[in-house]
């Protein structure tokens, strides 16, 4: 993803060229507009402002107060706003590539079961075990090691499928199972809450065929 970004960066950088010597013809012209009185200082302004350059900002007062007195040249102040408008672009490529650094980082958890209820046998066996939980790509995964660990059952043939499902923060993630016997079909769901890009798993359902095999509380260790 971020080198696709790179890509993209380079490419939108020669558009960037292209359009920042439009960009400084049109300036020149604005300029000239407003010197020879053509343009009120109000539609100057709005003009700048349509072009991305922010009038309230201070460094562009100080510019336009050196213009205004004719200290700088409409060359210099024209250069001037073109730099402005270079580092409001920087900026704002930083901050997105904060957010999609942000939106990719994975955070790992791992939980034990606990006040295990149902099924004696699979009860003791989840206490031994320890489920590791991923946060990744905006969704709550199971960890690789769990997914192995209960393959290892001679009850479990595979794993159908994995399925997550957000309502507004709260997740559901489940892992459906092919039972070896009489071709049944189990789930485990995880149930938890998304907070501040990052998850807390709660409490964890086991069905099948609809009916509740084992429920137990998650620790977070």
């Amino acid at each position: 993803m971020l080198n696709f970004l790179k890509i993209a960066r380079n490419t939108l950088l020669l558009i960037f060229i292209y359009v920042n010597s439009s960009a400084n013809e049109n300036l020149k012209s604005l300029n000239d507009l407003y010197l020879g009185g053509v343009l009120s200082e109000e539609n100057y302004f709005e003009s700048l402002e349509n072009m991305g350059i922010d009038t309230s900002n201070q460094i562009f007062r100080n510019l336009y107060k050196l213009f205004n007195n004719k200290v700088l040249d409409v060359i210099a102040y024209s250069d001037s706003l073109l730099n402005i408008m270079s580092i409001k672009t920087e900026k704002n490529d930083k901050n997105n590539d904060v957010k999609v650094l942000e939106k990719e980082k994975t955070i790992n958890k791992k939980y034990t079961f606990t006040n295990c209820v149902g099924d004696g046998e699979l009860c003791n066996s989840l206490k031994k075990i320890t489920l590791e939980l991923k946060y990744e790509n905006e969704k709550v995964i199971w960890g690789n090691e769990f997914k192995d660990e209960i393959l290892k059952a001679p009850e479990i043939s595979h794993i159908i499928l994995e399925d997550y499902v957000l309502k507004e923060n709260k997740y559901k993630s489940t892992l459906r199972l092919y039972l070896s016997f009489k071709g049944l079909i189990a789930d485990f769901v995880i149930e938890g809450t998304i907070i501040d890009q990052s998850f807390t798993a709660d409490k964890i359902n086991g069905l099948v065929g609809g009916k509740n095999l084992f429920y137990a509380k998650l620790d977070e260790i």
